[in-house]
């Protein structure tokens, strides 16, 4: 029987960021190196005399690492002096450091859905509406996050499915732009859902394999080095 699989929203999410931030990666691997400077022994000392802040290293499987590393890049910037012989040459150059700025207050949003699509209970509709939204302030991204985008299979499974709750729902009351943050923002401007007579385990597809990478979580923790020699089936 030909069953249609759904992809991952998050993993499609991560995908057109990469592409996004592809242009600022070497201004990107500065903060990087600077970070990986200042976790080594002396500079850490130094650091935790001025703040209880810690450095933040990006991850290559995370792009909310990237994110992070960013806002903590900022928020340090005011304990580090270029009068320091180790960091004077690390330190990036006020272009680079203005270059940082748009780039952070560009991916805010990007931030704000990516959250958003680790909840729980979250459908191909609520992911459809997050991509709309975010591809209204970053157009670019639409390689991956647009409706026919060639990365999603099958396509008309998804759109029929999307256009199915969409039928189930009514017009919700408009909200301050500034009451939360961007992706709620995007869920209150939305339809509110209504009882539908038809589909009703629309909501039962996931647009995320968020609870599977969660369920490989738990039993990476379980398989411990005790467990290391028994058996994949096993464990299962």
């Amino acid at each position: 029987m030909s069953v249609p699989l759904v992809g991952c929203a998050s993993h499609r999410l991560n995908l057109a960021v990469r592409d996004y931030l592809a242009p600022h990666e070497f201004a990107l691997e500065e903060v990087q190196q600077l970070m990986r400077k200042l976790r080594t022994l002396k500079q850490a000392a130094k650091l935790r005399l001025k703040t209880p802040l810690v450095p933040i290293m990006r991850q290559d499987t995370r792009w909310s690492s990237t994110f992070m590393m960013l806002k903590r890049y900022f928020k340090l910037q005011e304990f580090l002096s270029a009068d320091d012989d180790e960091l004077a040459d690390m330190l990036p150059s006020r272009t680079t450091h203005r270059q940082l700025e748009g780039l952070l207050s560009k991916i805010r949003c990007v931030e704000s859905v990516s959250k958003m699509l680790q909840s729980d209970g979250l459908t191909l509709l609520d992911a459809r509406d997050f991509f709309d939204g975010l591809l209204k302030v970053r157009p670019s991204m639409s390689k991956y996050l647009a409706p026919d985008a060639d990365i999603i299979h099958p396509q008309d499974f998804e759109a029929a499915v999307v256009k199915l709750e969409v039928a189930a729902m009514s017009v919700s009351p408009a909200c301050r732009p500034d009451a939360d943050g961007f992706a709620l923002q995007i869920l209150k401007r939305r339809k509110i859902s209504t009882e539908s007579a038809r589909y009703k385990r629309l909501s039962a597809i996931p647009s995320t394999s968020i609870v599977v990478e969660r369920l490989f979580s738990v039993a990476r923790a379980v398989l411990r080095l005790e467990r290391h020699r028994m058996s994949p089936l096993i464990l299962e």
